[in-house]
């Protein structure tokens, strides 16, 4: 109708067929997906993994899952801000754009650098996943302000 703006298209990135086609499901013509392999074992998957990372750090928003790498170098890439998903199923604002390192006990663990000494888990350097301000917790829960998405 004129006047009324058309809904946001909704580009998804994700290595999981079941959610691909919930989201599908859910959001129909605004989805927008990439027809790529779904693997990280191959040169064709990791190159369509290339694609959609940037491709992904040119939206508006992001909606990552708390332990994504994948999105983690989106939204750096894109100096957007994302919204977290987090294992509790809450929807959080992140505090920065800056990728975090969720393996950084392992791999300071795995390493020969510290000598046995567990440094401090966080460093200027070095930002843990899950840190979240209040104002972050504050937002909405449950990602239920997805549900204000306009629908077609």
């Amino acid at each position: 109708q004129e006047g009324q703006e058309d809904p946001p298209l909704i580009y998804l990135a994700v290595d999981n067929g079941a959610v691909r086609h919930e989201a599908e499901r859910v959001f129909g013509g605004q989805l927008v997906v990439r027809e790529a392999p779904i693997t990280r074992w191959n040169v064709e998957g990791q190159r369509a993994a290339l694609i959609d990372i940037l491709l992904l750090s040119f939206c508006d928003d992001i909606i990552t899952t708390q332990m994504s790498t994948f999105s983690y170098v989106a939204h750096a890439l894109s100096s957007t801000v994302p919204y977290v998903v987090t294992m509790q199923g809450t929807c959080v604002r992140d505090v920065s754009s800056q990728p975090c390192l969720h393996a950084w006990r392992h791999i300071v663990l795995a390493s020969d650098c510290f000598l046995g000494e567990l440094p401090f888990l966080s460093s200027p350097e070095t930002r843990n996943c899950g840190y979240y301000t209040q104002q972050s917790l504050d937002a909405p829960k449950n990602c239920e302000w997805l549900n204000a998405i306009p629908k077609e």
